[in-house]
């Protein structure tokens, strides 16, 4: 049988599935999680990254996310499996996103993967950051900068050799 859910003061309700057995995060700690997002009342899906095929991460306890969120994994381990049932004013309150309408009550099935802690795990998650908003990777960009301006020289002769 399911475990029952546990009422937190805050309103979020969680359940878990399957409870990890590695380390738990701590604020700024970077998580990295799969999840399934829908409407608890019709149980509509309006997101996954199991769809997407990429693992999500963020910065746990700084507002990368909605506050049911960062309060539902605070209390993870790695390996756990939870149900979160986040009402409206810990996800996007009286905001109509579209996909998921105003005032609503939100479930998230999460699996915490990985915890990274420190200043490498926060560059990794700029650089995915960016490189996810841009469409291209920060490495490819630097490589081809440093690559321009190491043989310009040779590509771009100097103006007098033009006879200018």
């Amino acid at each position: 049988a399911a475990a029952a859910y546990e009422m937190q003061l805050s309103g979020l309700k969680w359940r878990d599935d399957v409870v990890g057995d590695g380390p738990e995060p701590e604020d700024g700690d970077v998580v990295v999680i799969d999840y399934e997002g829908t409407l608890t009342k019709t149980g509509t899906k309006f997101d996954s990254s199991y769809d997407r095929g990429k693992s999500f991460q963020f910065e746990l306890g700084r507002r990368k996310v909605i506050p049911g969120m960062d309060e539902g994994i605070k209390s993870m381990k790695v390996g756990g499996k939870r149900r979160l049932v986040i009402p409206p004013r810990l996800a996007y309150g009286p905001i109509d996103l579209g996909k998921i309408p105003a005032n609503s009550e939100l479930t998230f099935d999460v699996e915490l993967k990985d915890v990274k802690s420190g200043v490498t795990a926060k560059a990794g998650v700029l650089v995915d950051g960016i490189t996810n908003a841009l469409g291209f990777n920060l490495f490819t960009l630097f490589t081809a900068v440093f690559f321009l301006l190491f043989f310009a020289p040779y590509l771009f002769p100097n103006q007098d050799s033009l006879g200018g």
